[in-house]
């Protein structure tokens, strides 16, 4: 998101501030939740409100897309 406090800070007009987080669930997946802006965010191209990501999957905010990937 555009806030200080984020990880992975973005910009943009229509970025919120805690934009989307990422959560790694209770058996060991990683999940993103959208969370506030106006952008939304989009998964491999979808609008989502929650995904189960993989490896390899583009996550899209505003205009800047960001590559998950799984390291071992």
């Amino acid at each position: 998101g555009s806030g200080r406090g984020c990880q992975i800070p973005l910009s943009g007009m229509f970025v919120g501030k805690e934009h989307a987080k990422i959560v790694r669930t209770k058996d060991g997946q990683f999940k993103i939740q959208h969370i506030s802006g106006l952008a939304g965010t989009r998964v491999n191209g979808e609008k989502i409100s929650e995904h189960l990501l993989k490896h390899g999957d583009e996550i899209e905010i505003g205009k800047q897309k960001l590559l998950f990937r799984l390291e071992r």
